[in-house]
Formats: structure tokens, sequence, C-alpha cells
């Protein structure tokens, strides 16, 4: 690696303790959304499978209308009844205050310890790689992600670009230090320098 090397395109900037938090708590929206769809059909298909199973271990023979029939009057009884409802609302409640209050806060304690002035960033994009630079008060670091490493789908949100390695590691680039033509730059890099060139949002 020569050090007159030059980046085809740099981007730097201070990520601060509210972009951060902003940052963290849209990410986990997601999948506070994603309880929310998942949970009602487990609740739903659980009993339903269970009373299924036991059907068929016994050699019952179900015709299909009464099958749906019954299927259909699990659900409803299900989905009305009252304890079923708060029990569901308390669950996804928890989840989203966990996820939405309480982690980012703590992930902002942690950084507001650490950089109490924000985290200065830096991220050179070169022909083969990424670099990411960040610093704080105890230490500097730089990480170097080779594009060919990135098998996984890149995921993006409004804040936060993501990129996934075959070894799982997880690199997050913080949009918000960045301006929207800087954004748009990297994320056309990155779609035609990696394997996995689709962005999901």
């Amino acid at each position: 690696m020569s050090e007159m090397e030059t980046p085809i395109l740099h981007i730097s900037g201070t990520l601060t303790e509210k972009a951060y938090t902003q940052a963290i708590r849209n990410w986990r929206l997601r999948y506070v959304a994603l309880m929310t769809i998942v949970l009602p059909l487990v609740l739903l298909l659980a009993p339903v499978c269970v009373t299924l199973l036991d059907w068929l271990t016994n050699g019952r023979n179900i015709p299909t209308e009464v099958l749906s029939i019954w299927v259909w009057t699990v659900t409803i009884t299900t989905v009305t009844s009252p304890t079923m409802l708060i029990w569901f609302t308390a669950v996804i409640v928890f989840y989203a205050v966990n996820n939405l209050v309480i982690k980012p806060a703590r992930a902002a304690k942690r950084m507001r310890e650490r950089d109490p002035e924000g985290a200065p960033f830096v991220y050179d994009f070169y022909e083969d790689r990424l670099e990411i630079k960040s610093s704080s008060q105890s230490s500097d670091e730089t990480i170097r992600v080779k594009y060919a490493d990135v098998q996984r789908r890149i995921r993006e949100s409004r804040y936060i670009l993501m990129l996934s390695t075959g070894q799982r590691n997880r690199f997050l680039l913080y949009k918000t230090i960045m301006t929207p033509e800087e954004a748009s730059q990297m994320v056309e890099l990155l779609c035609t320098r990696c394997p996995q060139r689709r962005v999901r949002n």
C-alpha cells in the first residue's frame, strides 16, 4: 500500500451524540416494526399448529372444509381474546421502549463518556478497499474493508449504511457526517465495486 495513494472518494466529519442516537433509534425502528408483524403471526399460528399436530399424531383424517372452518374459528378467537390483546400490547410496548429509548440512551452515554465533543470519522474509498478511520480521547483506529469481502447485501437506512462481510463482520457508515452528494457517491461506488451490489432499505 503506497503512502501516496489517493482515495477515489474521501469523506470526513464528526458524529455528534444527537446524530448517533438518532441513527441508532432509526435503525432499531425496523426491528420494532418487524416484531409487530411477526408476533401476531406466531400467536395465531401456535394454537393452530399444536392442535393440528395433535390431530395428525392421533391418525385422524381431517376433511378440508372442516379444517378451514376450524382454522378460521381459532384465528378469530385468538385475535379477539382480551388476554391475548393485552399480552401482545405489553410485549410490543416493552420491545419498543427497550429498542427505541433504553438501548439508544445507553449507547449515547457510552459515546458521551468516550467522545464528549463528538467522534471524528474519515472514510477513504480506494480502488480495492474502504478505510474507516476513527478517533477518540484514548486511541485512534483504522479498519480496512476489501470490497471483495462484502458478500452480503448492503443495507441502508436514512442515517446509516451497513456493510456485512462473508465472515459476518458488520461495519456502519454514518450518513449524518456526509452531504447528500457524498452519500449518493458512496452508495454508487459501493454498489459498483462490491460483489453484493443490491442495496436493501
